[in-house]
């Protein structure tokens, strides 16, 4: 709580305008001149070091420390300086790296060649379509075979070739449902897909945020086929629309 004889004021009073008050407030009403005089002085050496005071706070950070009498340094701002500095260039490597990693991923071949994850949707998509295609078949050729079993079962009497034929519907109605596989395996291989084209569409994203030209000058050169002998020459079965048909092998060597 502030003194009665002193001034209610938002900030710390100064010591010299504290013994100012103070001095008012011990002062008499019949003061005469010499007094009047006496104090004006005083007022002017309390100003002079109000001034000092106030030049004093207005000092760089670097202060006498009352506790230890050393100046008061800001190493602590400065090792946190360095510490964000060495955060930041960690980031900044991370995410360099990052960028090489996802570039690769792009195709760096010719124009318009497909990315790694386009080609390998495709390769699934081709496996799909190859087992769709070859259980057909082979559900045609078993109902096929059975409509023959049922007919020749209408000419045979011997009830041991009767019993056989009965024996071939059965093997035919299984194979019928072993063919179901088909069904889950192309569920399963289609939702691979379509996480592989939901990462495609980020890594695309990403590369948008970069930009298409930054993204092409972090492509590093392609790597050397280190494969021997036949390995280097099994690259499995090309994509429809891609390579040499048999075609155009046959009219080589026609």
């Amino acid at each position: 709580m502030v003194p009665p004889h002193l001034p209610a004021t938002s900030r710390p009073m100064y010591s010299a305008e504290r013994q100012m008050h103070e001095r008012r407030a011990k002062a008499k009403p019949e003061a005469t001149l010499d007094t009047l005089v006496a104090m004006i002085t005083d007022m002017r050496g309390e100003i002079s070091s109000l001034r000092s005071e106030v030049a004093a706070l207005k000092q760089p950070s670097v202060a006498a420390n009352p506790l230890v009498g050393e100046p008061v340094t800001d190493s602590g701002d400065d090792a946190a300086v360095v510490l964000l500095k060495a955060e930041l260039h960690g980031l900044a490597k991370c995410i360099a790296e990052t960028k090489l990693e996802i570039a690769a991923i792009r195709p760096s071949g010719p124009a318009g060649s497909d990315d790694h994850i386009t080609i390998v949707a495709n390769e699934l998509d081709a496996v799909v379509a190859a087992t769709e295609d070859a259980t057909q078949s082979i559900l045609d050729s078993v109902e096929a075979v059975d409509t023959m079993a049922q007919e020749l079962r209408s000419h045979v009497s011997n009830a041991y070739a009767g019993g056989i034929l009965n024996d071939i519907s059965e093997k035919m109605t299984a194979i019928l449902e072993a063919c179901n596989f088909q069904d889950i395996t192309g569920q399963r291989i289609t939702k691979v897909v379509n996480t592989l084209k939901y990462v495609e569409q980020r890594v695309n994203a990403m590369i948008a945020i970069w930009g298409e030209e930054a993204a092409a000058n972090d492509i590093s050169s392609p790597k050397e086929d280190l494969r021997e002998g036949d390995a280097r020459l099994l690259n499995g079965p090309q994509l429809d629309g891609i390579g040499i048909s048999q075609n155009d092998i046959d009219a080589m060597f026609g």
